[in-house]
């Protein structure tokens, strides 16, 4: 192919993504694309429905794609806040933070199409990143977003969440499901 045809295939192919791409606006009012696919659409639900809903005041730090690991601009702000995230080793979906809380809580998102919800090993390799982080554990969140109830991840992989932790359905977007353990809390949720 000479230099224009593969002009014309290269924005052939990047029209067809952006036509089936998902559109996320930020709380921030940043408005990203990602990439086509169930799990952005969960993200999606996740950053546009369940942080405004669930969080004082969220500030997105990173979204994780297939393609995109690490966002350039995810990578500049992760950068300035002395914060690293090694795409080869542990990547969560999302980071968000809830800056309205005092110390401010970190909440690490899995999306979970296929399958990765945070069960006890990937909940205990996210604190260790935190603490590599110096981001005290009492201050880290764990959310397993799934697109309902009744998707096959979500039937198959919810026995499998660590205790201390949550789960949300985009289907469902007014609820959440908390995990944990009844000894460890004889009042009333209040994270």
């Amino acid at each position: 192919m000479d230099p224009g045809e593969r002009v014309k295939a290269v924005s052939a192919r990047q029209r067809e993504q952006q036509r089936h791409a998902v559109t996320v606006t930020l709380p921030d009012g940043t408005v990203r694309t990602l990439e086509p696919g169930g799990a952005s659409v969960i993200l999606q639900g996740v950053i546009q429905q369940w942080a405004p809903a669930r969080l004082g005041d969220p500030v997105v730090l990173t979204v994780s794609e297939p393609g995109d690991k690490v966002y350039l601009a995810d990578a500049r702000l992760l950068t300035s806040l002395g914060l690293t995230i090694d795409a080869n080793r542990l990547l969560p979906d999302a980071v968000i933070a809830d800056v309205a809380t005092t110390p401010v809580r970190f909440w690490l998102i899995e999306a979970v199409h296929t399958d990765g919800v945070i069960d006890e090993a990937r909940r205990a390799r996210l604190l260790q990143w935190a603490a590599d982080q110096r981001i005290r554990p009492d201050s880290c969140r764990f959310l397993s977003a799934f697109a309902g109830r009744n998707s096959p991840p979500a039937r198959r992989r919810l026995k499998d969440l660590a205790v201390g932790t949550y789960a949300w359905y985009a289907d469902e977007p007014a609820r959440e499901l908390a995990w944990y353990e009844l000894a460890s809390s004889n009042k009333e949720i209040t994270s």
